[in-house]
């Protein structure tokens, strides 16, 4: 039947209402050769709407931002490593799937 993978795709827009600063990005849909796949690109706005970082990465991997005039990059965020029953859980993530294990030394 084939493999089952989540595909995120389309606009969305975060907003700090603290500071006024505004995310907007697209989660490019993944093609039919999987170039684009889990692909995340976008612009950070500073309160006056002006672009300060653009924002890039792969949502399933890492994302990061580059400032727009200093081109200096900065990586946001990275994904845990995988546990070992990855691929028999679907490939979600322990966080995901709320597991809970039991301390055989207090059961």
């Amino acid at each position: 039947m084939g493999e089952l993978y989540l595909d995120l795709f389309g606009t969305q827009k975060a907003i700090n209402h603290k500071t006024g600063e505004v995310c907007e990005y697209t989660c490019i849909q993944w093609g039919w050769n999987g170039r684009d796949a889990f692909k995340v690109e976008g612009v950070i706005k500073d309160a006056e709407g002006k672009d300060v970082y653009d924002f890039y990465g792969k949502w399933n991997e890492a994302l990061f931002i580059r400032h727009k005039e200093t081109k200096e990059e900065k990586e946001l965020w990275r994904m845990s490593p995988r546990h070992e029953l990855w691929t028999h859980t679907y490939c979600l993530s322990l966080f995901g799937l709320q597991l809970n294990y039991i301390d055989e030394e207090i059961a």
